[in-house]
């Protein structure tokens, strides 16, 4: 396989003049890059995975054939797409893959050809590696991206219902514990204080997770080795 020339991406680095961190667009994007990756994850891998395991096995009667040919196209096709959505969102710059060529002459080496095709192996490498990754990658964001919630807290307390607590009275808000209510000032002011800080410390926390989806990329989704994430 051959690939075009692309332009590097800016190295990581949590050394910059710009803005940083909750501050920067990019934040944002990769927060949406983290929750659209996960289903769509979970979409192509069991695409993918289906599709091959069906064809598999009627591939004795021939029928499964066809069914393991779009398997594998639409294995490459998913590698090619998750490339481009971490181009759109991320601004990861990666080599695009050429055209597949065929090697084999016939029906029988289209076939062949398609089946043994590396891009599309390596994308269902990827995707299985990704369905470990992006549920962590979720659940990392929405841990610490919930501070803007805990921040906003006293905005929209009010409209929480009514609980009766353990010492008979009536209290409207969060519950952390039996008993616990985050219902008087010092306390929604400490909850916010704790949101505040999860929220700072949210894109840097992501950069770490998100480096590591970038060498699985890199690795089986790529041909290039030398490109670098840009600062989130």
């Amino acid at each position: 396989m051959t690939a075009q020339n692309v332009a590097h991406t800016t190295p990581l680095d949590l050394q910059t003049s710009h803005p940083s961190g909750i501050f920067r667009a990019a934040s944002w994007r990769a927060l949406l890059y983290v929750i659209v990756d996960l289903p769509w994850t979970i979409l192509a891998f069991t695409m993918i995975f289906t599709l091959m395991t069906v064809g598999a096995s009627l591939t004795i009667i021939y029928v499964g054939i066809p069914i393991s040919l779009l398997a594998m196209l639409i294995a490459r096709g998913a590698g090619i797409a998750q490339c481009g959505l971490t181009s759109g969102l991320l601004g990861w710059r990666f080599a695009t893959l050429a055209s597949r060529k065929r090697g084999r002459p016939g029906l029988w080496g289209m076939v062949v050809d398609t089946i043994s095709d590396p891009v599309a192996w390596r994308a269902l490498g990827y995707f299985t590696l990704k369905l470990l990754l992006a549920p962590i990658n979720f659940a990392i964001a929405i841990t610490f991206y919930s501070g803007l919630g805990m921040i906003t807290y006293p905005v929209w307390r009010p409209f929480l219902p009514e609980v009766l607590g353990t010492d008979g009275g009536l209290h409207r808000g969060a519950s952390l514990w039996q008993g616990m209510f985050i219902d008087t000032w010092p306390s929604m002011t400490v909850f916010a204080l704790i949101g505040a800080l999860l929220l700072l410390c949210g894109p840097y926390v992501m950069r770490g997770f998100l480096r590591l989806d970038f060498l699985v990329i890199r690795g089986l989704l790529t041909a290039r080795r030398h490109v670098h994430p840009p600062t989130l």
